[in-house]
């Protein structure tokens, strides 16, 4: 090979990849875990939706903030807001528990209520 010329990468093997077996097997899920499965991934699927929409959070103590949705954690335990309006500031980014929120309204016509 000469400088300056750029060597031909090697096939090693030509072969198609499957899926694991376990991803073509038959379900052993029962109706109910399917059905819980279920509702886990539309719950999921509405979270990702509201990502860049505003939403109104009622906490605790009656209190209500605004903000856009920008992320929530995996295990839904926690929620990342931009430009969270409370009633005394603004603040750029906040990171809020879940554990303090009673209710997330995505603020879209119409309004719709998340679930965690």
């Amino acid at each position: 090979m000469e400088d300056g010329e750029i060597e031909e990468p090697t096939v090693i093997a030509d072969s198609t990849l499957e899926p694991p077996a376990a991803a073509t097997a038959p379900s052993t899920l029962t109706p109910e875990q399917q059905e819980n499965a279920a509702r886990r991934a539309a719950t999921l699927q509405a979270w990702i939706d509201a990502i860049g929409k505003p939403i109104r959070l009622d906490l605790h103590e009656e209190a209500s903030v605004r903000g856009t949705l920008t992320a929530v954690d995996s295990r839904l335990s926690r929620i990342h807001v931009s430009q969270l309006q409370t009633p005394m500031f603004l603040y750029p980014e906040a990171l809020v528990r879940t554990s303090d929120v009673v209710l997330v309204e995505v603020l879209t016509d119409p309004p719709q209520v998340l679930s965690f």
